[in-house]
């Protein structure tokens, strides 16, 4: 928190996260899971997989939220908000290139969309569907005494009105 902008840029005005990705596995691992459930009455799913080793990590998750009605009212201009439902897939790697250089990725892609819709029904419903692709890499060189990285963002939303 602060005036982390002058470090990362004018996109950090209020504040910044620093994720640190997982250290390498002395041994090679995998992992899946998977979750399905409900809740109130909208149902959800996440399910990922994930490759550990040494010298290489791999995941990818899956979301899923189903679409939700009503998520907001406006009483006064008789209309509701509903969203569809929302997929989100994400992929991640890390991998140590050779002593003390380590590459990061991280990638998401999520869509849904929202719907206005009035309550008496002679107004046609309008609706949003959106797209956003987002995109993290960096380049690190790590020692006991110096680290240095070098890292570029991404990100781009697509609308259709």
């Amino acid at each position: 928190k602060g005036a982390a902008s002058a470090l990362y840029g004018a996109d950090a005005m209020t504040g910044v996260i620093n994720i640190i990705t997982k250290k390498n596995v002395k041994k090679t691992t995998a992992k899946v899971s998977f979750e399905s459930g409900f809740v109130g009455a909208e149902g959800h799913q996440n399910h990922s997989i994930s490759f550990l080793s040494p010298k290489l990590n791999l995941g990818f998750h899956y979301s899923h939220l189903d679409g939700i009605r009503e998520i907001s009212r406006s009483f006064s201009d008789n209309y509701q908000y509903d969203t569809s439902g929302t997929d989100k897939y994400s992929f991640n790697l890390n991998t140590h290139l050779c002593p003390n250089f380590f590459f990061d990725y991280l990638g998401s892609f999520y869509q849904t969309g929202f719907k206005k819709i009035y309550d008496d029904r002679e107004r046609p419903s309008e609706g949003t569907d959106q797209e956003h692709y987002k995109h993290f890499v960096d380049l690190r060189y790590e020692n006991e005494k110096v680290k240095l990285k070098v890292f570029d963002s991404y990100g781009e939303m697509k609308r259709d009105d």
